[in-house]
């Protein structure tokens, strides 16, 4: 009976515990986060491990955590998060503010340069559903819309004919929509499309929005997920598989 009683102890003593948010995978598997700016390892309200995003001041502030060696194309990558934004109590205006996902796509290799052209692709509205005082799941994927960020790349090379996609925050694409615009041949480079970029990074991010005073978010179990390309799926032949809205200035963004 003492046994039992201990057991049972134990057992409510764990799910008591809080659970760790500290994770950070690409496809389940783990990978080093690298925190950023304003952003350090901290503990949630809910006594969770996780990462703090705190802002002095929403408006020009940044924070985030970020992985490479993703080593995918932007058609075959999507990521999800887990975040807690503690409500009005402490974020006060500001608490309807939600960390959010976006890749750095590399257009003509795998590693940036000085110099080199690349854009920021970045969930507007990412199709999860936010909230407050509790942990959430948050993402971006081919139904999230996205706002997209060129950096030393004009909009006529990116095949970028819309030039709302470059304003947020209206008028803009899903980034299932993204992947077939075509990116048109520029000097030794070959044409490709949107879908064919190389995600670099992998970011999830407070901060750099039109909104003053302060802010603070945690988040957490950051996965990038990526799925075989359509042409590795048929070399594989016959084998058998197992599957198992905020406006943003995004004036200093990172990449």
């Amino acid at each position: 009976m003492r046994i039992q009683v201990l057991v049972l102890g134990l057992v409510s003593a764990l799910c008591a515990s809080a659970a760790n948010y500290q994770f950070c995978m690409i496809n389940g598997a783990p990978a080093g986060c690298t925190a950023e700016d304003s952003a350090s390892t901290g503990t949630a309200p809910d006594s969770s491990p996780a990462y703090s995003l705190s802002l002095s001041d929403a408006s020009s502030d940044f924070a985030d955590i970020y992985l490479t060696g993703i080593n995918a194309t932007l058609a075959t990558t999507s990521a999800t998060f887990s975040a807690y934004v503690p409500g009005a109590a402490l974020n006060g205006d500001n608490a309807s503010l939600s960390p959010y996902a976006y890749f750095t796509i590399n257009p003509y290799g795998t590693t940036l340069g000085a110099g080199d052209p690349y854009a920021l692709v970045i969930a507007s509205t990412s199709g999860f559903t936010s909230s407050n005082d509790g942990w959430y799941t948050d993402g971006i994927n081919a139904n999230s819309t996205v706002h997209i960020v060129l950096v030393n790349w004009t909009a006529a090379d990116a095949g970028i004919t819309n030039p709302d996609w470059l304003t947020c925050c209206s008028d803009l694409p899903t980034l299932g929509q993204l992947l077939s615009v075509s990116i048109p041949a520029t000097g030794s480079e070959a044409a490709l499309t949107w879908g064919d970029t190389n995600v670099y990074k992998a970011r999830v991010a407070a901060g750099d929005w039109g909104n003053s005073g302060t802010y603070q978010a945690y988040v957490g179990n950051f996965d990038v997920e990526t799925s075989p390309e359509p042409g590795t799926l048929v070399l594989l032949g016959s084998a058998v598989l197992v599957l198992a809205g905020v406006r943003r200035r995004f004036g200093s963004i990172k990449s």
